[in-house]
């Protein structure tokens, strides 16, 4: 399903992808405590654990719905830059079957001795 030529399932699944992202990134697994640590927060005090996990709902809808905004603009912003295109034409002129911006001149081209003399 498209919307503004930007597909909406890459955006669904990229706003998906960025909280699975930040769940893990502020998990206990990786950074939860020193980022208590840091934002001044106890994980004894009782009160604003409670007070962070009333909070923690509507903190998360917003971070979503930021993130599915931001995946579809960032998709209308590559559609208009035509970046799909520039994508397949730096893919055709990194080959190494076909000469592009991406390949060396060759070993005897004069470019290279010139710059060499020079």
């Amino acid at each position: 399903m498209y919307a503004h030529h930007v597909n909406l399932l890459a955006v669904l699944v990229s706003a998906i992808a960025t909280m699975l992202i930040g769940f893990l990134w502020y998990s206990p697994l990786l950074f939860a405590k020193p980022w208590m640590r840091e934002m001044g927060y106890d994980p004894a005090d009782a009160a604003k654990m409670q007070e962070m996990k009333k909070s923690a709902g509507p903190a998360y809808g917003a971070s979503f719905l930021t993130s599915v905004l931001t995946a579809f603009i960032l998709g209308l912003f590559l559609h208009w830059m035509h970046i799909a295109e520039a994508a397949r034409w730096v893919s055709a002129s990194a080959s190494p079957f076909t000469p592009g911006l991406a390949s060396p001149p060759p070993c005897n081209s004069p470019a290279r001795f010139s710059r060499a003399r020079a």
